[in-house]
């Protein structure tokens, strides 16, 4: 199951259920702590000394603890997340919530706890821009997690989180951002268990995102902005972004270990086929009849990028996930395809 809700129920999207159809859909906003209520609460963490037991011997490991999570409202056991050292400083996923509704203080998009509780997050709507009269919407979000992997993020992205996959998707959009250095999005803010302030950092970024929040539209509509008015001038020009942004792969030389050589080029010609399935669709809805997929018919890089996106989204889709761009290599390839056009337009100012 690609959503990993914990409990089935401990998430909350107001609106509507997400694509998982699990947890709790208000009408209108609510606070946090609201609905960290209405998913009937989360769990309580503490640190257990670890110890061996030996001939009846219980022999305690100096300095090393267990991250242990109380029971859920569904799930009556006790679960241990994770062996950590002394350094490592809880924080409790109520406090969270309570930090959210105390510094940013707006109603949020959604709310969730999955993997048993490993991680949570907490998304809420930022602003929305237009561009060639489509709206896109920011929005702000939290993921937090509670074993010894993954620590805490604050970002924005252009997609809130429901479950899994989004969260994965999410974190995804921001290090893509990150390694381009596109101010304005990716990683806001991320710390460290090992952090004593962990918590109180987050509040106050938190705080900050939501006040500077016209700051952060302004920068990604500049981006998106700038695709809208910048044109294709002819159709070699789309061919050869598609092409770059799906190559043809690089078969495999003549000098190549022979034990090696059927399965290398059974993968080499799988992706060839895959590739040229995905050029080809691209390219068709770019030179298509304006169908709807589009704001209008100029052929701009916006355009060209609508038409990866509509790809993705709409003729490759999977089983249950068209409530969502956010799933499996989908999010990468339109982020991929984003990168591919922006460095294009750059290049050519």
């Amino acid at each position: 199951m690609g959503h990993e809700i914990l409990d089935d129920e401990k998430c909350v999207k107001v609106g509507g259920l997400p694509w998982h159809m699990l947890g709790f859909a208000p009408e209108t906003p609510i606070s946090a702590m609201a609905a960290h209520e209405l998913m009937n609460g989360s769990f309580d963490l503490t640190l257990e000394p670890v110890a061996v037991v030996m001939q009846d011997q219980i022999l305690k490991v100096e300095n090393h603890f267990a991250i242990v999570r109380g029971p859920t409202n569904k799930d009556k056991y006790y679960k241990v997340f994770d062996y950590v050292k002394g350094r490592y400083h809880l924080v409790q996923p109520i406090d969270i919530f309570q930090m959210f509704d105390d510094k940013v203080g707006v109603g949020i998009e959604s709310a969730g706890l999955i993997q048993d509780g490993r991680k949570m997050f907490l998304s809420w709507p930022i602003d929305s821009i237009d561009v060639s009269g489509a709206e896109l919407k920011l929005f702000g979000n939290v993921m937090f997690g509670f074993d010894k992997v993954f620590s805490s993020r604050l970002c924005v992205a252009t997609h809130y989180i429901v479950c899994k996959n989004t969260f994965m998707g999410v974190l995804g959009e921001a290090e893509q951002d990150d390694k381009k250095r596109t101010k304005g999005r990716g990683t806001i803010y991320s710390g460290k268990h090992t952090n004593p302030n962990l918590l109180k950092e987050l509040g106050e970024w938190m705080g900050f995102v939501q006040k500077n929040s016209q700051k952060e539209v302004d920068l990604v509509s500049q981006f998106f902005g700038k695709m809208a008015t910048t044109p294709i001038v002819h159709e070699k020009q789309a061919q050869d972004l598609i092409e770059v942004s799906w190559p043809e792969p690089i078969f495999i030389p003549e000098r190549f270990p022979e034990e090696q050589r059927e399965r290398r080029e059974k993968e080499t010609e799988d992706l060839a086929a895959r590739n040229q399935k995905i050029r080809d669709g691209v390219y068709n809805i770019y030179t298509g009849p304006n169908d709807g997929a589009f704001a209008n018919n100029e052929e701009t890089y916006w355009r060209l990028f609508n038409a990866g996106t509509n790809f993705w989204n709409h003729n490759n889709v999977r089983e249950s996930s068209a409530y969502s761009v956010l799933y499996g290599d989908r999010s990468k390839e339109m982020n991929h395809f984003a990168e591919v056009l922006r460095d294009d337009m750059n290049a050519r100012v």
